[in-house]
C-alpha cells in the first residue's frame, strides 16, 4: 500500500494543504489504496532525508528545499520501494506506475497544462492576497509547541516562515483581512475576480462540445453562440486532470480552513453561478 505524507492540523484527519491536496484528490480519484502518515512542518526536512525522500526543488542559492506532499511506494521493483515528492512528479508516477488509471497527464498534455498552471498561479495565486487572507486562519489550526508537539511545532514554524516570506506579521495580516477588518471585503472581491479569469476559461468547454451541440444552434439574440445543456467542469471537459488537481486544491484548502459551514466557504461557493462549488463536488 502507498504511504502518503501530508501534514496535520488539530482537528484529527482533516487535511488542509492546498499542495497535498493535489494529490489525495489524484489518489482518490484514480481509486489507489494509501495510508496517510501525518508529519509536522519542523520535523519535514530531517524526516525526508533519512528516508530518502528526493527535495522538492532547489533553490537558486543551490540549497535543496523538501517539502510535502510525498508518497513511498513499496511495490516498486519487486518491493525495493520508492519515494516520490512534488505534486507534479507524484501524479506523473502514478500514471507511470498504475497506467490502468485515469491519467492526470493525458498524452500530449503537459504543455498546455503547464501553461495553464501557469496562468492560475498569476491570477489566483500570487495576484490577489488570498495568501495573505488565509495564512492567519492557518495558523489558527495548526498543532503549536504549547500542545505538546515538540518544543516548536507546526504553528511556530509556519508562522515564522510565512512572515519572512510576506514581509509582515500574521497579526497585521489578521488585522488587515480577518472578520471585520476594513480591507476584507475588497481583499476576497480580488480574490474572487482572479476565480473569475479561471470561470471564463474553463466555460470555453461549455460552448461547442456535448452531444447535440453544433454550430448552427440558435443564439441567445446577442450573437453569442448556443452552450452545452451539461457543465463540462473541468479543463479537459468530464475527466479532471493535473491543472483540475491543483484548482481542486486550493479549493479545498479554503473549505477546510474556514470550515464547510464558514462564510468564507460559502461566499466562494456561490461565485461565477456555484461554479465552485460543483467543481469540489465532482471531484469527490
Amino acid at each position: 500500500m502507498l504511504v502518503f505524507f501530508d501534514i496535520p492540523c488539530r482537528y484529527a484527519g482533516r487535511a488542509w494543504s492546498p499542495n497535498t491536496w493535489r494529490v489525495r484528490y489524484s489518489l482518490n480519484y484514480k481509486k489507489i489504496p494509501f495510508r496517510t502518515e501525518w508529519v509536522e512542518f519542523p520535523d519535514i526536512e530531517s524526516l525526508c532525508r533519512a528516508k530518502g525522500v528526493p527535495p522538492s526543488r532547489v533553490t537558486p542559492s543551490g540549497r535543496e528545499a523538501y517539502t510535502l506532499p510525498a508518497i513511498y511506494d513499496s511495490s516498486y521493483q519487486m518491493g525495493t520501494g520508492i519515494y516520490v515528492s512534488d505534486s507534479a512528479k507524484i501524479m506523473k508516477y502514478l500514471d507511470w506506475r498504475y497506467p490502468q488509471t485515469p491519467k492526470a497527464f493525458p498524452e500530449g498534455t503537459q504543455a498546455l497544462q503547464a501553461a495553464f498552471l501557469s496562468a492560475f498561479v498569476g491570477r489566483v495565486l500570487s495576484g490577489t492576497p488570498i495568501w495573505e487572507i488565509m495564512v492567519p486562519g492557518v495558523v489558527d489550526m495548526l498543532n503549536s509547541g504549547a500542545d505538546g508537539v515538540g518544543s516548536r511545532g507546526s504553528r511556530e514554524f509556519f508562522t515564522e516562515s510565512r512572515e519572512k516570506t510576506f514581509g509582515k506579521s500574521v497579526k497585521s495580516m489578521r488585522e488587515l483581512y480577518g472578520r471585520g477588518a476594513p480591507g476584507r471585503e475588497g481583499a476576497w472581491l480580488r480574490v474572487k475576480e482572479g476565480f473569475g479569469s479561471v470561470d471564463r476559461w474553463l466555460s470555453i468547454n461549455d460552448l461547442v462540445g456535448g452531444e447535440g451541440d453544433s454550430w448552427d444552434r440558435p443564439s441567445d439574440g446577442t450573437g453569442h453562440l448556443g452552450t452545452s445543456d451539461s457543465e463540462s467542469p473541468f479543463l479537459m471537459g468530464v475527466k479532471p486532470v493535473f491543472a483540475d488537481f491543483v484548482i481542486g486544491g486550493v479549493l479545498a484548502w479554503i473549505r477546510n480552513v474556514w470550515g464547510e459551514d464558514s462564510e468564507e466557504w460559502h461566499f466562494v461557493a456561490g461565485w461565477h453561478g456555484g461554479r465552485w462549488k460543483r467543481f469540489v463536488g465532482a471531484l469527490q
